[in-house]
């Protein structure tokens, strides 16, 4: 319970952060969302049906939708082990919970999407029209 206590007036204070971009401004955002959906695991827009989908993974879908952010990582072909984020000190549960969430015109120019924390860092490219 107190994690919702936290998580949703976090996520309000980033849909008000989205509203503030100026118009020639692109929105990129990344983070641990602490969020597990089975999106993150394929290559799709949002699942109906998520049998993976947590409380928070509802949540940064539903702002995803609200926002028209792509869950950039879930657009491209990385074997699954590159995809997970987290692992629990037995190693044996393995999640997704950092996303990186771009707008619909981002993700077209974008060539790869990766999110590595062993290295702590988030690693993409874009390559934008000139």
């Amino acid at each position: 319970m107190e994690q919702n206590s936290r998580y949703i007036p976090f996520i309000k204070k980033l849909k008000k952060a989205c509203k503030r971009k100026e118009n020639n401004q692109k929105l990129i955002v990344t983070g641990d969302f602490n969020a597990t959906t089975s999106v993150s695991l394929k290559q799709c827009y949002y699942d109906v049906e998520d049998s993976l989908c947590n409380d928070n993974g509802t949540r940064i879908k539903t702002f995803c939708r609200e926002q028209n952010l792509c869950m950039s990582q879930s657009f491209f072909d990385h074997p699954l082990d590159k995809r997970y984020t987290w692992t629990s000190p037995d190693g044996q549960t393995k999640k997704v919970i950092d996303y990186i969430l771009v707008e619909k015109y981002v993700q077209y120019f974008m060539k790869d999407c990766l999110v590595d924390v062993t290295m702590a860092f988030v690693q993409t490219t874009i390559c934008m029209q000139s």
